[in-house]
C-alpha cells in the first residue's frame, strides 16, 4: 500500500509531505501512523499496488484499475483536487479511508 500525507493543494498528485509504503494485512485492515506532522491542512491519497510496479496503474480515460483511495472519502467523477480530501490536524486524530 502506497499512501501519502499531502499539505499542499498544488502537489497533491504529485509530491508529498511525507510517504510511506506498508504491507498489507490479510485481514484487510490497516493502521498507518505518520508521526510528529505539524499542526495545519492535509490530505492523504493512497493506493494498493496489486502488481508491485510503484504506480497506480490506470485504465482508459485515467481510471484506476488498483485499489485507491482518499481522506474524507469523496466520490469522485473526476481527478480528485485536495480540498476534496482536506482535513486539518490539531493533534493526535484517527481518519478511515475506504478503499474503492
Amino acid at each position: 500500500m502506497w499512501v501519502a500525507l499531502c499539505n499542499d493543494p498544488k502537489d497533491f498528485i504529485g509530491k508529498s509531505f511525507k510517504n510511506q509504503v506498508v504491507a498489507v494485512p490479510s485481514s484487510g485492515e490497516m493502521i498507518i501512523t505518520f508521526e510528529d506532522i505539524p499542526k495545519g491542512n492535509y490530505a492523504v491519497r493512497l493506493f494498493q499496488d496489486v502488481n508491485n510496479s510503484g504506480k497506480l496503474e490506470t485504465g482508459m480515460f485515467g481510471i484506476p484499475k488498483e485499489p485507491y483511495g482518499f481522506s474524507n472519502n469523496p466520490t469522485l467523477m473526476s481527478q480528485p483536487k485536495f480540498k476534496d480530501g482536506e482535513f486539518q490536524i490539531f493533534g493526535n486524530q484517527t481518519i478511515i479511508i475506504r478503499l474503492k
